[in-house]
């Protein structure tokens, strides 16, 4: 068992050694790879937001709070996402993986994993993690 372990692990460092795999953006993901990480991403918010708690008293459809959203939207999301009545730009179309148009997606997720989601980011997807984590009142809205 441990020389299986062992061979495993060298031919892993050998296949990556090659060069041989494809790291292209370009070329995008093969299917049975696009749908594991998919599937490991959703895993993963869904375990790791359960810790998260919206603040006592927050009323996520106050007018206040959606207007600030509407900014923090228009010029940290809307870039690579798009917003409803606007395509997504030929950039964002382009990346591995491409960024969801969020008006199809959102109802995916509840709270809390949206806020995981904007607050600690997705790595190796440009999802970026929020620039300041002390203020879970910006992530919030």
């Amino acid at each position: 068992m441990l020389a299986a372990l062992l061979g495993a692990t060298v031919l892993v460092f050998l296949v990556g050694w090659s060069g041989l795999v494809s790291i292209s953006a370009a070329s995008g993901h093969f299917a049975p790879v696009r749908w594991f990480l998919g599937w490991t991403m959703e895993n993963a918010v869904r375990r790791q937001s359960m810790l998260e708690d919206r603040p006592a008293g927050l009323d996520l459809s106050d007018p206040a709070l959606v207007l600030r959203a509407a900014g923090h939207y228009a010029t940290g999301c809307a870039p690579c996402h798009a917003a409803p009545g606007i395509a997504q730009s030929p950039v964002a179309q382009a990346m591995t993986p491409a960024p969801p148009r969020l008006e199809d997606r959102i109802g995916d997720w509840d709270d809390r994993a949206l806020f995981w989601i904007v607050r600690h980011g997705i790595k190796y997807s440009g999802m970026p993690a929020w620039p300041a984590q002390h203020r879970d009142d910006e992530v919030w809205s």
